[in-house]
């Protein structure tokens, strides 16, 4: 599932796979590996409908640097916006660092009322996923979309690259 010999790594890398997996999330892996640095990267074609494997929460727990990449689709997937939030909750730890990479989109893009962004989360939120949940877990799911919605507002406000600055 990782490229990563272990789940206790320097830095973990978060990302839409379908937007950045083949060009700029593999060459910034290899340069990151090439200097000996321990790098989680999910190399996993998640599957709809699928859970959230805990390793990848458990990396992101034992990591102490996150990159976390956002590309034009990034909040239109789930997990996507479950590692988000996880890296944000350590966001106060001491010596955790995060920093965002803007790929094709703007920082003021995440925080856009009628942006793609939010757009997308409304897609989640009324989506086909949304109608198989129990009566009960759809409460439930709604607060985690304004949990991923504050996610994306406060990795905005970090200071982040541009992969051309790279």
């Amino acid at each position: 599932m990782t490229s990563s010999s272990s789940l206790h790594c320097n830095v973990f890398l978060s990302f839409r796979g379908t937007d950045t997996r083949k060009t700029f999330i593999s060459h910034l892996y290899q340069a990151l590996v090439d200097r000996g640095i321990t790098t989680f990267k999910d190399d996993e074609t998640i599957t709809i409908g699928k859970p959230f494997p805990q390793e990848i929460l458990t990396a992101i727990q034992n990591s102490i640097f996150a990159i976390i990449t956002i590309s034009k689709n990034f909040a239109s997937s789930m997990w996507c916006l479950i590692e988000l939030q996880s890296i944000m909750k350590l966001q106060n730890r001491k010596q955790y660092v995060i920093v965002p990479i803007f790929y094709g989109v703007k920082p003021s893009d995440l925080r856009d009322e009628e942006g793609d962004f939010l757009k997308q989360l409304k897609q989640l939120k009324e989506g086909d996923f949304l109608k198989q949940l129990k009566e009960g877990d759809i409460s439930s799911f709604v607060e985690e979309v304004l949990k991923w919605k504050a996610a994306l507002k406060n990795v905005s406000t970090l200071q982040g690259k541009n992969p051309t600055d790279l």
